[in-house]
């Protein structure tokens, strides 16, 4: 489920990048101060091809980090437990629950980017083309408190078997 809905959310976030070529106006900013005002531009084409790479980059890591935790050497591999874990006999079910929690971390930065698309969308829309820096960092902290959230749902489950009878 977590998988279809991370599928989903990349489609539609690769919608909404897609169609705001068709909104934004030629020139576009990219970037903006920590008071909301826009330093720094690009063409919307730019832009647009900029995100799309970006979403399909992430795409690709989230998605197939299960099968790329095993073509890598373990030192290589950043994960608790990793000697237990990372045991061929231990490959389907690390693999399974691995699947399934880094898709929830591309949910959750896809959702996070989505939010922001839209508030840079609006602002670059407006006569006065600034941010609202309120949204954005309510945006970031809810971001941030999910990012703390996922690597404690990534311990637990990356416990050892000793580890979880105790």
């Amino acid at each position: 489920m977590v998988k279809k809905f991370f599928i989903i959310l990349f489609i539609f976030v690769s919608g909404l990048n897609v169609y705001s070529y068709f909104i934004l106006p030629d020139t576009v900013a990219i970037h903006f101060d920590r008071y909301g005002f826009p330093d720094d531009y690009a063409s919307r084409w730019i832009h647009v091809l900029f995100l799309q790479i970006l979403y399909v980059f992430f795409f690709a890591l989230f998605y197939y980090m299960p099968v790329w935790v095993f073509k890598f050497p373990a030192r290589w591999i950043n994960l608790p437990n990793k000697g237990f874990w990372l045991q061929a006999r231990q490959k389907p079910l690390t693999q399974r629950k691995l699947g399934g929690l880094s898709c929830e971390m591309g949910i959750y930065l896809y959702l996070f980017l989505f939010y922001i698309n839209l508030i840079a969308i609006e602002a670059n829309l407006r006569m006065t083309m600034e941010l609202n820096m309120v949204r954005f960092f309510i945006a970031l902290f809810v971001f941030l408190f999910l990012v703390v959230y996922w690597n404690v749902k990534l311990l637990f489950t990356f416990k050892t078997p000793k580890q979880i009878s105790s």
